[in-house]
């Protein structure tokens, strides 16, 4: 014990604390468990930890409106930066990779959105941050898409990486997307004057 507790990084640990709380409890556990039953039980517990943290981050992924920074071509968080917003359009990013953990909760974050801007014709997102979708996600983008589209909304797609649409493609969702995509979010927002592509 007095070898482990010389080689412990306590630094570590306090900066853990303020930084990541999560993950200070992690470690906590993880070195209470190595110290009093042993490192296979806190090796698996600390894996088992871990993976149980990721999945709670991609189940709520940030969800930011955003607006147009200036004259540029740049779009940021509307709580963040000081931005013009297009009216009647929505603008989302979604910073995380739609996953089932995550894909259900879709139509909600936009409907929170949509209730506080009634006047709304078109929800564009902004896909960027998006690596992976899978089954799920493609099923909860569709019923987005038809969500919107009984209330009369267009849902466009902007910036979609390669592998992204490769999967929505071998989904079938031509049959059913009604919506335009574009290669920049700055495109997708132009749409709305009749300029994008």
């Amino acid at each position: 014990m007095i070898a482990v507790l010389g080689v412990v990084e306590w630094r570590a640990f306090s900066e853990a604390r303020r930084y990541a709380p999560p993950e200070f409890v992690l470690m906590v556990i993880v070195g209470a468990l190595t110290l009093f039953v042993g490192s296979e039980a806190a090796l698996a517990t600390g894996v088992a930890l871990s993976i149980g943290l990721l999945l709670q981050r991609s189940a709520n992924p940030h969800v930011a409106r955003i607006g147009r920074v200036g004259d540029t071509e740049h779009y940021r968080n509307v709580e963040r930066h000081a931005v013009q917003c297009t009216p009647g359009v929505l603008a989302l990013r979604i910073d995380e990779s739609l996953v089932f953990t995550n894909a259900r909760r879709l139509v909600n974050v936009v409907d929170r959105h949509l209730a506080a801007l009634p006047d709304t014709r078109r929800v564009v997102l902004l896909m960027s941050p998006v690596n992976a979708i899978d089954y799920s996600a493609l099923e909860a983008l569709r019923a987005l898409h038809d969500v919107l589209a009984g209330r009369g909304i267009r849902l466009d797609l902007t910036e979609v990486k390669g592998p992204v649409l490769d999967r929505l493609r071998a989904g079938g969702w031509a049959q059913w997307f009604r919506g335009r995509v574009f290669l920049s979010h700055h495109q997708g927002m132009l749409d709305e004057s009749g300029r994008g592509p």
